[in-house]
């Protein structure tokens, strides 16, 4: 099983090897038929490379190794990084989350960031069924 940090070399890789070719995300969706949000999940290994479109995304980005081709077609390692907990708006939303998960009825949530003139702040509103969180 490969390491947090194989990972984050393999992704460094394929990041250059996409900036060699000179394509953005929308130029290789494209090219190979896929989406854009798909080619960037495949990009920064968070998805994985089917091999019916390995062929149309080695054509549409030749910098990318064969090498390459077969790690993209591996199941990307999926990993908690408990680091990511303590930056502050993670964390607040976590708390403010936690204690309502079980009433919180639907998945899909609804958030607006909104600047109001009397505040020199912007203010998130989340939406969660009849829950609502102001930070």
């Amino acid at each position: 099983m490969a390491t947090l940090q194989a990972k984050s070399a393999l992704v460094t890789r394929l990041l250059e090897a996409k900036k060699k070719s000179g394509k953005t995300y929308n130029q290789i969706a494209e090219q190979t038929g896929l989406t854009n949000a798909y080619v960037a999940q495949l990009f920064r290994r968070q998805a994985q490379l089917k091999p019916g479109t390995a062929k149309a995304f080695k054509a549409a980005v030749p910098t990318l190794t064969d090498d390459l081709i077969e790690a993209m077609q591996e199941i990307p390692l999926r990993a908690y990084d408990p680091i990511i907990l303590q930056d502050p708006t993670i964390y607040r939303l976590v708390s403010l989350s936690l204690p309502h998960s079980s009433s919180c009825t639907i998945i899909s949530c609804l958030c607006i960031i909104s600047k109001y003139p009397a505040m020199s702040s912007k203010i998130v509103f989340l939406m969660f069924s009849d829950k609502t969180f102001i930070f």
